[in-house]
């Protein structure tokens, strides 16, 4: 059977559920045996992804949070996971009803309170969680993030921005696979003054991949310093700050770049623009850089 038709039973057989509810339930609660049917399908369900039309038998998870024995995974083998802010942003609440230990993907959008509950279920069941990616409101919930030590990628959008702080260095810093950070969140000054990497046991050692953004080019020059990684190959950043920083600042950061002799990927930008000489730039040159583009970085 492939796996499209796999994914029709499990629809049907949430289906066949919301019915029976819609009639009424006989004996409550359910039987073992009832559970039976739907487990044989849902065990081959590999992927789920929840749109903004919901899904199909959406309606039903709720009795599902009543009914299902509490020794049962209702998607053993899930691995995937992808659920887009619906418009029923309720029901989102419910999701934690399809994690389980065989999650390693895992991206979702929803309001803070659902994301808050899910993280915390994930902590619990998800420990081999490998990717994941959070759109959401008001709250950092990267100090939850802290629990999946096998995170390879986090990616984490919030509206509005929030600050990249001490306590989100310091939560994301010992994850020792984690290859990708990307988030909108803006470095604060002096990030890394009260932070000493020599502390911990690794800090950002792998690392492959770091976008962000801030007003100040020193802290993201000393996170560049002080990241063990030796496999950095793509960084972007983009400085917002209003003025001009002293060209002393920006050979800093150009030398913290050539550190990482494997980045061949660079995107530099400003908003007000930065201004630097020749010779920094030239520091770059021994990196075997594929891809370099610089916006507002006026050299002269």
């Amino acid at each position: 059977m492939g796996e499209t038709n796999l994914i029709i039973d499990f629809t049907l057989s949430y289906q066949s559920c919301t019915i029976l509810f819609s009639k009424g339930l006989v004996r409550p609660p359910w039987r073992q045996s009832d559970w039976v049917r739907l487990h044989e399908y849902a065990a081959r369900i590999r992927e789920v992804c929840v749109y903004e039309e919901g899904l199909p038998g959406l309606d039903v998870i709720p009795y599902h949070r009543i009914h299902l024995p509490h020794d049962h995974i209702l998607l053993p083998n899930l691995r995937l996971l992808y659920w887009r802010g619906t418009n029923r942003p309720s029901s989102f609440h419910y999701s934690s009803l399809l994690l389980g230990p065989a999650l390693r993907d895992c991206s979702f959008e929803a309001e803070v309170h659902g994301v808050i509950s899910t993280l915390h279920s994930m902590q619990g069941q998800c420990l081999d969680l490998q990717r994941l990616s959070v759109l959401t409101r008001t709250v950092d919930i990267t100090p939850m993030v802290t629990s999946f030590v096998r995170l390879t990628y986090f990616n984490f959008f919030c509206n509005p921005s929030l600050p990249i702080n001490e306590l989100t260095v310091k939560s994301l810093a010992p994850l020792p696979h984690l290859v990708e950070w990307v988030t909108n969140g803006c470095m604060e000054k002096d990030t890394l003054k009260n932070i000493d990497p020599s502390k911990f046991d690794v800090f950002f050692p792998s690392l492959n991949t770091l976008s962000l953004h801030g007003e100040d080019l020193g802290a993201i020059t000393q996170l560049l310093r002080s990241s063990q990684s030796s496999a950095l190959s793509k960084f972007t950043y983009t400085y917002d700050g209003r003025h001009d920083p002293k060209r002393s600042v920006v050979r800093r950061l150009m030398e913290s770049l050539a550190r990482h002799d494997r980045l061949d990927d660079l995107f530099l930008s400003s908003k007000s623009g930065i201004g630097t000489s020749f010779a920094n730039l030239e520091t770059l040159t021994k990196l075997p850089i594929r891809k370099i583009r610089l916006f507002n970085i006026v050299a002269n």
